[in-house]
């Protein structure tokens, strides 16, 4: 498996092109972006670092396309959101990590796919 320092530049280009597909709804950038990579033998743990990291011009990007949205919160209240949605993202990202360190990717993604089926029935049944 590849470590970050033995990733290539066409795992990368291949990498943007994929990232482009989770404009549909329905796909997730995230997981597009580390199925790639894994496919592209890229080892677990290096794979969403990647992710993580490639996701901060996309972020930035739909921030920068909302800003009128977002400048109409109050001062306060857009500091309190972004704080908080940084500090909510960095602790599961750490976590995200820790957890891929244990765990098989195929078995988180079928950890969390199960987890989500129970959450949207317990939506539903209630």
């Amino acid at each position: 498996h590849k470590t970050m320092d033995l990733v290539t530049l066409p795992d990368m280009i291949v990498l943007g092109l994929v990232q482009g597909f989770a404009i549909l709804p329905g796909i997730s950038r995230s997981g597009v972006t580390i199925t790639t990579l894994l496919l592209r033998n890229v080892e677990q743990k290096t794979a969403l670092v990647i992710s993580f990291l490639i996701s901060v011009p996309v972020v930035l990007g739909a921030v920068a396309l909302d800003a009128g949205t977002i400048l109409k919160f109050d001062p306060v209240h857009g500091l309190a959101m972004l704080v908080s949605s940084l500090l909510v993202g960095y602790i599961m990202m750490d976590f995200l990590l820790k957890f891929a360190d244990r765990v098989d990717f195929s078995i988180f993604c079928i950890s969390l796919g199960l987890l989500t089926l129970i959450l949207t029935a317990g939506y539903y049944i209630i």
